[in-house]
């Protein structure tokens, strides 16, 4: 009986700390996408961790697969070349294992969708920090 109590326990505690972290994770998410429609590099670098990269493949008619690193992101967020729309956040799924997380989005702005999975790692401090982010985006 003690163990069965013991292991309902830890259920329990273990969802509870699952469902925290996919609150997190979707306030995360939140600020990532907000800071980057209003063009906002320094908030959106308090939520992207130091090997931050954009994957793109194929995207936009290439048929490559392309790499942006954090640094230059951040960079075309401050020129106002990326971001500057105001895109709805529709959570598809969140999937945690351990330490990672891979979150699955839908962003609609005024002209295109984003359908984009999103990695985030927890550090061991225990924050969570986006480590890529794989788009594939359509216009309206």
């Amino acid at each position: 009986m003690k163990t069965i109590i013991l292991i309902a326990l830890l259920t329990f505690t273990l969802s509870a700390q699952a469902q925290g972290d996919k609150d997190v994770l979707k306030a995360v998410i939140t600020k990532f996408v907000q800071a980057a429609d209003a063009q906002k590099a320094s908030e959106l670098s308090s939520v992207l961790h130091s090997d931050f990269r954009i994957v793109m493949n194929q995207l936009f008619g290439s048929t490559e697969v392309a790499l942006m690193d954090r640094k230059t992101y951040l960079q075309l967020v401050e020129e106002k070349k990326l971001g500057g729309d105001q895109r709805t956040i529709e959570f598809a799924s969140i999937e945690i294992v351990n330490q990672n997380a891979a979150i699955k989005v839908i962003l609609k702005g005024k002209t295109m969708v984003f359908e984009s999975l999103i990695h985030a790692v927890k550090t061991k401090e225990g924050k969570w920090l986006l480590i890529d982010d794989l788009p594939y985006a359509t216009k309206i």
